[in-house]
């Protein structure tokens, strides 16, 4: 499946594709919206440029990017790996061990949240390249290396260590919290 979405912005596409498209509706907003429905072992590619992206159930290896973002990701294995230009990814992992080889999520402006469920295993890695910090408030995170775990950088192991998760933000805030399950 392959989806190409394009707008009145893109001149050329327009003027091949869409002569008759009225002169009127050139300047106007717009938006496009997608429910995209994949059976759960997919793997995906989705690259973005405005708005918000709200992925779970699903177990693949998963790439995304996108420009400017407010992505909810709900992840239980597979191999991730994100990269946003501006806004903000939150992050829940509520299985305890992790099927796959991990993931890598990048934000260059904005903020990293991610929610870990009780006893989690896995080996976290966590960056703030320029200004910002590292709020830890998982507290079941362990030193495994040099520097440790500080405000601006983390090397550390949840339990008994497992998939990578490297999780990196340019300017902002990476915050790392224990997963509050709530009653269905």
């Amino acid at each position: 499946l392959h989806i190409l979405s394009t707008g009145t912005h893109d001149k050329v596409f327009m003027r091949r594709v869409a002569k008759n498209f009225p002169k009127k509706l050139l300047g106007l907003p717009w938006k496009i919206d997608y429910r995209i429905r994949v059976p759960m072992a997919t793997d995906l590619e989705i690259r973005a440029g405005s708005g918000p992206i709200t992925l779970s159930g699903v177990e693949g290896a998963i790439t995304l990017t996108a420009t400017e973002s407010e992505t909810q990701m709900t992840l239980t294995s597979g191999t991730v790996n994100a990269t946003v230009a501006s806004g903000r990814i939150n992050v829940r992992i509520p299985t305890r061990s992790w099927r796959g080889t991990g993931a890598d999520l990048r934000i260059a402006a904005g903020d990293l949240n991610v929610e870990l469920p009780a006893g989690f295993h896995g080996d976290i890695d966590a960056d703030v390249l320029r200004t910002g910090q590292i709020s830890d408030m998982f507290s079941a995170l362990e030193s495994r290396q040099r520097p440790g775990i500080t405000n601006r950088v983390v090397r550390a192991r949840a339990g008994g260590g497992g998939a990578y998760f490297r999780f990196t933000v340019g300017d902002g805030t990476i915050r790392i919290r224990k997963l509050v399950m709530s009653n269905p």
